[in-house]
């Protein structure tokens, strides 16, 4: 064989293997590429503690105050560690109030104060944080570590948001409790519907429905864009249903990057725990 064919065989062997390659790629299963997304984004998500006191009252009776110290998944959104929780996560006095008015409990009454937040993260530090900002609406609440961590946090991109389109699928990232020893799982479901107005809201499918474990989780779309996290809508009344008024939604990245602008710089920041309810 001559040299001239010796050549023109690698060429050809080159431009094989290339093909070969990029149909491995595109032959790639959703599941694989969920895989690559949920290794390659976990690190994202952070537990938060949380100890908050509340005080109850109702049918006339004193109030009764206790302590709670509870965990919840948050999504790190730049790398100073700012962090959006479902507020629903940090403080439910308003959705506990809703719930009670279905019930007839109109003069059920709490009120709820965040004493102390903690970032756990996955090295095992744990990052003292402050509440920092509330939207009720949204159903969002932002936090950050009290001082300058010496390390950047790996966090979402808000600029490079994905807008899925009617059944795409989702894969939701979340972190679980201590008797998991905190491994993040992962979930697959579908936009099962798009709200448009008066904000556009994505509804995943049935299993996200059923439970609030996911709530603060972010969701990305199979090519790794973070498409947003995991909240709460209720429009609850003494006439409305649970199953009707409750909605677990897909809060988008655009609306959670409105609010997150009205974080004040940490130089800046006071001692607050952004308010109690």
């Amino acid at each position: 064989m001559s040299h001239r064919s010796f050549r023109a065989l690698g060429v050809a062997l080159v431009v094989w293997s290339a093909a070969f390659t990029t149909e491995q790629a595109c032959a790639e299963t959703p599941i694989e590429q969920a895989r690559h997304v949920f290794e390659t984004r976990k690190y994202t998500v952070v537990t938060v503690q949380l100890v908050i006191k509340r005080q109850y009252s109702f049918g006339g009776r004193g109030s009764q105050e206790r302590e709670e110290k509870q965990e919840a998944s948050g999504t790190v959104i730049d790398p100073s560690g700012l962090t959006v929780m479902s507020l629903t996560d940090v403080d439910p006095t308003l959705m506990y109030a809703k719930l009670a008015k279905t019930q007839g409990m109109s003069d059920y009454k709490m009120e709820s104060n965040v004493t102390s937040v903690t970032i756990l993260c996955d090295d095992g530090s744990e990052v003292e944080a402050q509440v920092l900002l509330r939207d009720p609406d949204l159903d969002l609440a932002f936090i950050r570590p009290s001082k300058k961590p010496v390390q950047p946090f790996e966090h979402v991109d808000l600029t490079d948001a994905a807008h899925p389109q009617m059944l795409d699928e989702l894969l939701f990232v979340n972190r679980l409790g201590k008797v998991a020893r905190r491994t993040y799982s992962a979930t697959l479901d579908r936009v099962e519907g798009i709200v448009t107005k008066p904000r556009t809201l994505y509804i995943p499918g049935q299993q996200n429905q059923e439970s609030n474990a996911v709530l603060g989780s972010p969701a990305f779309t199979l090519d790794g864009r973070f498409v947003g996290i995991a909240a709460v809508r209720a429009d609850l009344t003494e006439s409305t249903s649970l199953d009707k008024g409750l909605l677990a939604v897909v809060m988008p990245a655009e609306h959670i990057a409105e609010v997150a602008a009205q974080v004040p710089p940490l130089e800046s920041e006071g001692a607050t725990d952004g308010g109690s309810s």
